[in-house]
């Protein structure tokens, strides 16, 4: 039966939308998401400064000062007796300088003090390359102990704990691997041997 064109029950086809025209997208334009860079913990880099610190210390210093002593005894003349007072004046002045020590990091903080501590170390072995009498010896000896308070084992700790709460432990046994670490001082032992320790250490004339 033929439908008449106004009949109310036929049904209209659905209205077709017109596709959204979209522009071709440029590759040369188009945006990635990078990966953001590997970022180390500033802990752990205080860690590494610590430890070439103590590497430091024990390589120039407390491994290496009867080696400088031999050396003195033998381009010098100067009896035991009197460079054993160095020595017993340097461990002097670590315990006299203790209390001091823990205020002053209390009241500048541990980085201050590291600082002041590197820059007394190294006066006072530039001062021990320069010898010329025992009141000079003796007195680079007083600064460089002084520097190596400062600068040692105390503050670097609390620099560090300042920085970790988890991993403090693991991260205070790092520090410390500078004073394993003796191959730089084998090393300072042999250019003291065959070059002297007058011409190793940097000149001031």
């Amino acid at each position: 039966m033929a439908t008449l064109a106004g009949d109310p029950c036929q049904k209209s086809p659905p209205a077709v939308r017109p596709r959204r025209q979209t522009a071709p997208a440029d590759r040369t334009h188009r945006t990635y998401r990078q990966r953001a860079p590997l970022k180390i913990f500033y802990g752990w880099k205080m860690v590494g400064a610590a430890s070439g610190i103590q590497l430091l210390h024990a390589a120039l210093l407390h491994q290496a000062f009867g080696a400088y002593f031999a050396i003195l005894i033998e381009e010098k003349g100067w009896s035991k007796t009197s460079l054993s007072a160095a020595s017993a004046m340097m461990s002097a002045e670590t315990a006299i300088i203790g209390p001091f020590l823990g205020w002053a990091i209390d009241r500048f903080g541990p980085q201050k003090m590291i600082r002041a501590g590197i820059l007394c170390f190294g006066l006072g072995m530039m001062l021990f390359s320069q010898l010329d009498s025992l009141a000079g010896l003796y007195g680079s000896v007083l600064v460089i102990a002084l520097g190596s308070s400062l600068s040692g084992y105390f503050p670097l700790n609390i620099a560090i704990i300042h920085w970790f709460e988890r991993l403090r432990a693991r991260a205070l046994a790092m520090s410390s691997l500078g004073l394993a670490l003796v191959l730089v001082t084998m090393m300072g032992t042999f250019l003291e041997y065959f070059i002297g320790v007058m011409h190793q250490l940097i000149p001031l004339r």
